[in-house]
C-alpha cells in the first residue's frame, strides 16, 4: 500500500483537512475520502468523521474555532451535517462500530484503514448503497485491498449479527435500484458494464470456492 496522497485533495478540501486536528483525539476519517487519500482510485469531496460515541455541542464548538462554517444541516446526536464556507462537507457520524485494523496515522488526524473501510463498504451494500459505494469496493477488490473471503470472515467480528454475507453477496450483483452516476476516476477509466461484469464473475467464483 502506498502512504497517503495529501496533494490528490483540491485546494478547499486541503484546507479543511489540515484544520481536523482538532478532534484527532475522538474522530477517524473513514469513508470515500479516506481510501481516496490511500488507494488514489476516484475522486471524494465530503469528510467523513467518524466517532465511538454520540455527538455532542461541543465536537461543533471545535470546529467552529478553526473552521468558518456556511450552514449546519442535520444536527443530532447520531449526526452532524455541516458545509464550510468554502463549500467542503463534513459529516459528523456516531459509528458504533469498531475499527478491526490499525488505523493509518497522520499528522492531523487518523484515517480508517482500507480493509475497514472495505468492510463498512460490505456493509452498506448489503443494506443501501450508492453507486460510488460499488465503485469502490471494485477498485478494493480488483486490486486485491481485500477479498471476498476476507470481508465474510471479518465482517461479522465488526459488525455482529447486523452483517448477512448472503444480502451482501446478492446485493453485490444486483444493480435495479442503483442509480448510475458519473465517476471521475483517476488512473484507469471504467465502464459501468465492466464493473458489473466483474463483480458477477467474483461473486460466481467465491460461491464456487465456499460449495
Amino acid at each position: 500500500m502506498s502512504q497517503p496522497s495529501f496533494d490528490i485533495l483540491n485546494k478547499p478540501q486541503r484546507e479543511i483537512f489540515e484544520k481536523l486536528t482538532s478532534l484527532k483525539k475522538e474522530a477517524v476519517l473513514a469513508g470515500g475520502t479516506a481510501l481516496l487519500l490511500q488507494i488514489q482510485h476516484r475522486q471524494s469531496f465530503d469528510f467523513d468523521l467518524f466517532f465511538a460515541r454520540e455527538l455532542e455541542r461541543n465536537d461543533l464548538i471545535k470546529l467552529k474555532k478553526t473552521i468558518s462554517i456556511k450552514e449546519v444541516g442535520l444536527n443530532t446526536k447520531e449526526q452532524i451535517n455541516i458545509i464550510t464556507a468554502n463549500d467542503v462537507l463534513i459529516n459528523l457520524v456516531f459509528y458504533p462500530f469498531p475499527f478491526i485494523f490499525p488505523q493509518e496515522k497522520t499528522a492531523v488526524i487518523p484515517l480508517a484503514s482500507i480493509k475497514d473501510i472495505a468492510l463498512d463498504k460490505a456493509y452498506t451494500i448489503g443494506r443501501r448503497a450508492l453507486w460510488r459505494d460499488y465503485v469502490d469496493m471494485f477498485f478494493l477488490l480488483k486490486d486485491n485491498h481485500i477479498t471476498l473471503s476476507e470481508i465474510s470472515a471479518s465482517a461479522p467480528k465488526k459488525f455482529g449479527p447486523e452483517f448477512n454475507e448472503r444480502l451482501f453477496l446478492e446485493q453485490l450483483i444486483f444493480f435495479g435500484d442503483i442509480e448510475i452516476v458519473k465517476i471521475s476516476f483517476l488512473k484507469e477509466q471504467f465502464e459501468e458494464e465492466e464493473i458489473k461484469k466483474f463483480f458477477t464473475s467474483s461473486v460466481q467464483s467465491y460461491r464456487q470456492k465456499i460449495l
